[in-house]
């Protein structure tokens, strides 16, 4: 290439000549670039008009010959392309002037026909269609206007009959139409005309029937009313809008008129009274309140309500005659001109109602607080006391009120107080709840406690306290401590039994072994104890079954002993540690626990945790309580549970084990499994 075809493309030589021709054309004259080589116009050096790409994207007009020769045996296209932006620049500038000359011309010729003309700029200025047409329907003229309107120029309407430019519902009827007397007095109609692209536009049209140059015609004048209609559906849609607000209020809303009676109400008082609409606007606002309170309804008290703001508190009277309590406020409006009050109510009888039950849920909840052996406070972020109940203000020997604003430094030693305020912090930080024990000195004497925190949010979402409850759970550590010494002797006793079932299984595989050799003397001599071979075959069946036995029984006893522990034995020990240090509720457990110590290796605990069985952890809990004897009442003083929780588990135990409506004693049922 040369230096010309750098400079017209924005390359270097260089990035040219490691560049394939096609891409510096637009994709569309890329893609058939090889079909062009091989046509002969390439071969004859012919000149046609196409595009290149710079090196900056943009396109650029050239003039290309493309010539296919011979250099050196080989074959080449030697293309000449020519910048042709400045030609079509100019011959664009020659097109507007030739527009120009051309509006010239038609200026001049409109002036020698200016009698002609002064109707024609009329006819083609009045902002309204004007078409003039046959009886028959041709168009003979149509003004500037109408062209607009349906988006044809003059000579295609020219060519149309009117029927094109109307629905086709409009153009069946449209011989019989231009006949009638309506079209002779010129009488308005509304319509609908079908522009080029096949969408409608709202007309109102005017069609009259005259005679020119003794010729019958219709004259028909068309006024586009789209931004008519789009008022109109504006502000249909409004009123639509402003009604369906005003009715889906939930508040009760009415119009009134400065002498007290109703010009409108919305759904929601129609409701509030039990009155239909009409029967509100009949009544008026002193139809539906008592007589005391429409006599204190007077101007000046309207006025006096409206500048202070706000809700005042009244009654209304329903159509069944039940008093209401409302709340309600006022404000002038103006409405077409004329000065109008709106009043907006609503029923406050069920918010009364819900105030004195939160009143009385609050001091129910606050007896509850304050009754829980359990201490519960509630501190901010930075862990300063905000609140707690009196259990715990008694342990620090303090009052509740005197609590607030403490931290934990105030009220024990540096090193508890940090470890309680760390735990803080990382709540705050988690966000989640947390379970725990901890020690704590309430007067210097050092207990442990189970300690529950949790974070306190605010309507945002935003962690702005804590709430910690906690109690003693020093008695029950003690008895863990005891228990797991208990337990350790179990296991013990476990392992003794399993080592006597190992004993047994080795003696029984030697007696296998022995009977194997005898088996084995036995073939040696088989033709003269054939008979003696077939009697030892069936005891060896027999003793293969006796040790399947065994095994099974084995594996019984093992799989007993797991699920008694962890089925009933350890669901007491959790209960033990759960419970109050009582003297009679230890009794009842160390019972209880005695006598699934007994059962240890029973099948009790396996049957009834059986898949089949679908019995919960608490159920199965439960099943061995009353196997063992205890009441329900016993059951839920145990469990810490209500006694109608212990007989609905009692019920779906039975429904379980499908003896529901059957004279079966429960506990006999369940010391028979």
């Amino acid at each position: 290439m040369n230096k010309a075809a750098c400079q017209m493309l924005g390359y270097s030589k260089d990035a040219l000549l490691k560049m394939d021709v096609a891409a510096i054309l637009p994709p569309a004259i890329a893609s058939q670039l090889a079909r062009s080589i091989q046509k002969d116009t390439v071969r004859k050096g012919v000149y046609v008009e196409t595009e290149n790409m710079r090196k900056d994207g943009t396109r650029i007009p050239v003039e290309v010959s493309c010539t296919l020769d011979e250099i050196g045996g080989e074959k080449r296209v030697i293309a000449i392309s020519r910048d042709i932006t400045e030609r079509k620049r100019i011959e664009g500038e020659l097109s507007k002037y030739q527009e120009h000359l051309e509006d010239m011309v038609r200026q001049r010729t409109s002036e020698l026909a200016e009698s002609k003309d002064r109707f024609r700029k009329i006819f083609e200025l009045t902002k309204d269609a004007i078409f003039i047409e046959k009886p028959t329907g041709e168009i003979l003229d149509v003004n500037r206007s109408g062209c607009a309107m349906l988006n044809y120029t003059r000579e295609e309407l020219l060519k149309m009959d009117v029927s094109k430019i109307v629905p086709p519902e409009v153009a069946k009827t449209l011989p019989k139409t231009i006949k009638q007397k309506t079209v002779r007095e010129g009488v308005y109609i509304e319509t609908q005309d079908m522009r080029k692209d096949g969408s409608y536009v709202p007309v109102e049209v005017s069609c009259t029937l005259v005679e020119i140059k003794g010729q019958p015609r219709v004259v028909a004048i068309l006024r586009d009313i789209s931004e008519r209609k789009a008022v109109e559906k504006k502000l249909r849609e409004s009123e639509e809008w402003f009604r369906s607000i005003f009715n889906s209020v939930r508040d009760g809303i009415f119009i009134m008129r400065t002498d007290r009676s109703l010009e409108d109400v919305n759904r929601a008082a129609c409701e509030l009274w039990g009155y239909s609409h009409d029967e509100m606007l009949v009544r008026g606002f002193r139809g539906i309140v008592p007589a005391e309170v429409d006599a204190m309804l007077t101007p000046s008290f309207i006025d006096k309500v409206i500048k202070r703001g706000g809700y005042i508190e009244t009654k209304g009277i329903r159509k069944d005659g039940k008093i209401i309590v409302i709340e309600g406020g006022a404000t002038f409006v103006e409405i077409g001109g004329a000065k109008k009050v709106i009043v907006i109510v609503h029923e406050i009888g069920e918010r009364k109602r819900v105030e004195e039950r939160l009143q009385k849920s609050e001091l129910k909840y606050r007896t509850l607080l304050e009754n829980l052996p359990q201490k519960i406070i509630y501190k901010d972020v930075n862990s300063v006391y905000i609140s707690c109940n009196e259990n715990f203000a008694r342990d620090i020997r303090m009052k509740p009120e005197n609590v607030v604003g403490k931290t934990d430094l105030d009220l024990y030693s540096r090193e508890l107080a940090e470890s309680y305020r760390k735990v803080d912090r990382q709540i705050i930080r988690s966000g989640k709840t947390e379970y725990f024990e901890e020690k704590y000195a309430p007067g210097g004497h050092e207990l442990i406690v189970q300690t529950v925190k949790t974070p306190v949010r605010d309507e945002k979402g935003r962690i702005s306290g804590i709430l910690g409850i906690f109690w003693d759970i020093t008695k029950r550590k003690q008895d863990e401590a005891k228990l797991k010494k208990y337990q350790q002797k179990l296991e013990e006793m476990v392992e003794e039994r399993t080592g006597e079932l190992t004993g047994a299984n080795e003696r029984l595989r030697q007696e296998i072994n022995e009977r194997k050799e005898t088996e084995k003397a036995l073939r040696e001599s088989e033709g003269r104890l054939r008979e003696q071979k077939m009697a030892l075959e069936r005891k060896n069946i027999a003793l293969g079954e006796v040790i399947e036995q065994i095994e099974h029984e084995k594996r019984h006893v093992k799989e007993d002993v797991v699920v008694n522990v962890e089925k009933l034995l350890l669901p007491i020990l959790r209960k033990l540690k759960g419970q109050a240090t009582h003297a009679h509720v230890e009794s009842k457990y160390i019972e209880l626990l005695r006598r699934t110590c007994e059962e240890l290796a029973s099948s009790f605990g396996r049957k009834i945790s059986a898949e089949n069985m679908r019995l919960t952890p608490r159920e199965i809990e439960i099943c061995n309580m009353i196997k063992g004897g205890l009441s329900g009442k016993e059951i839920a003083e145990l469990l810490r549970i209500s006694f109608k929780t212990v007989e609905r588990h009692r019920n779906d135990i039975r429904r379980k084990f499908k003896i529901v409506g059957k004279k079966v004693n429960l506990i006999t049922f369940l010391q028979n499994i």
